[in-house]
């Protein structure tokens, strides 16, 4: 019986039935990535609603298969926090767009009661099952551009930026061992 397996498998495996050994399944329902100390820009002074808007990226090549054309799956964000020892409360509206990504608002939190002392947000997208797996294919970084309105802080100020996302690839082990 041995020796027959050990012919048979050879024969299998030139035929293409050895395929799934070759492809790593990765799943997680929650990785976070946290870009610390975000320099965002201080708020003009003015009267009336004023904006400040600053741009990033997170990098996402602790992921398995980041970089890789041939990477196939889900990466679906389920959340963004911005949080800062900085009052925020002044904060009416915030508007996260993944440039180049997504087109349009993928993010757009407006504060339901204002509250003092804020010093987090947390937010969800507004298009949840966008797939964000080009971010994770062409390089690893996933671009941000912020946008703050109301009345922001009048000095510059840090923040710390908190993206979780949930992650369901293939990845190609034969391709990635080249």
């Amino acid at each position: 019986m041995r020796k027959t397996l050990l012919l048979v498998l050879p024969l299998l495996f030139a035929a293409g039935c050895g395929d799934p050994l070759f492809f790593a399944q990765v799943s997680d329902s929650k990785v976070c990535f946290v870009v610390d100390n975000e320099s965002v820009p201080a708020a003009p002074s003015g009267i009336g609603p004023v904006s400040v808007n600053w741009n990033g990226s997170f990098d996402l090549s602790s992921i398995p298969g980041h970089g890789r054309q041939d990477t196939t799956g889900n990466v679906t964000m389920l959340s963004l926090e911005i949080d800062s020892t900085t009052d925020m409360s002044g904060i009416t509206n915030v508007v996260v767009a993944l440039p180049g990504i997504v087109s349009g608002d993928y993010i757009d939190y407006t504060q339901a009661t204002p509250s003092s002392d804020l010093t987090s947000i947390l937010m969800t997208p507004t298009q949840p099952n966008v797939n964000l797996l080009s971010a994770l294919t062409n390089g690893g970084t996933l671009p941000y551009s912020i946008t703050l309105t109301g009345s922001p802080p009048t000095v510059a100020w840090q923040a710390n930026i908190t993206a979780c996302v949930s992650v369901n690839l293939e990845v190609n082990l034969a391709e990635a061992a080249e």
